[in-house]
C-alpha cells in the first residue's frame, strides 16, 4: 500500500476520493448528492449539471496492465476516458473509443504535493492569496471537503447527503 492509501497519511481522502471531484467538479460541477458505502467502496453521486457520476475506489489491480485510476465520463452524446497520467480517449455515441493525442503544451506534470507544499511555505511568509494562487483555490477547496465529508456521512448513515447543505 502507498502513502494515498493509508487513512493515517491520507485521512479521508485516500485512493484518489479526493482528487476525482477536483476534475469532476471542472467539467460537470459539484455534486447535488451522493451516497456512499465504505463496506463496498462504490459511491452513486449527481452533479449539480445532472450528470451522474459512479465512483469505485477500491486500490486493487490485478494484473500490472490495469491502470492504477481512471475516470471514465459517460454523456448522451459520447464518452470520455482518460487513464490518469496514461491515456486519454473519446468516443461519440455509438462509435469506438479512439485515443486522443494530447500536445505537449497542454501536458503538465503531477505536481499536486509539491503545490501543496509551496501554498503552505508561501503562506507561511505572510504572502497575500493573490501573491500565492493555488490550484484548487479556497472555494474548489471547501467544495471538495464537503464532497469528502459528505461521502463518510454517508457511509456512516447509509442515507444520501447533500453536500452543499454542509
Amino acid at each position: 500500500m502507498n502513502w494515498r492509501e493509508r487513512v493515517e497519511l491520507s485521512g479521508n481522502q485516500i485512493m484518489f476520493v479526493g482528487i476525482y471531484p477536483e476534475m469532476l467538479n471542472a467539467i460537470v460541477g459539484p455534486y447535488e448528492s451522493l451516497s456512499a458505502s465504505l463496506s463496498t467502496p462504490i459511491a452513486e453521486k449527481t452533479a449539480e449539471s445532472g450528470a451522474l457520476a459512479i465512483e469505485h475506489h477500491s486500490g486493487v489491480n490485478v494484473d500490472q496492465t490495469s491502470g492504477g485510476s481512471s475516470l471514465t465520463i459517460r454523456g448522451l452524446e459520447g464518452t470520455v476516458s482518460y487513464d490518469l497520467g496514461e491515456s486519454l480517449q473519446i468516443g461519440a455515441a455509438g462509435e469506438p473509443m479512439s485515443p486522443v493525442d494530447v500536445p505537449a503544451e497542454s501536458r503538465t506534470e503531477w505536481t499536486v504535493e509539491e503545490d501543496f507544499i509551496g501554498a503552505v511555505r508561501a503562506a507561511r511568509t505572510g504572502k497575500s492569496p493573490e501573491e500565492r494562487p493555488v490550484r484548487p483555490d479556497f472555494a474548489e477547496g471547501v467544495q471538495y471537503t464537503r464532497k469528502m465529508e459528505a461521502v463518510h456521512q454517508s457511509a456512516t448513515t447509509g442515507k444520501a447527503v447533500e453536500p452543499a447543505r454542509l
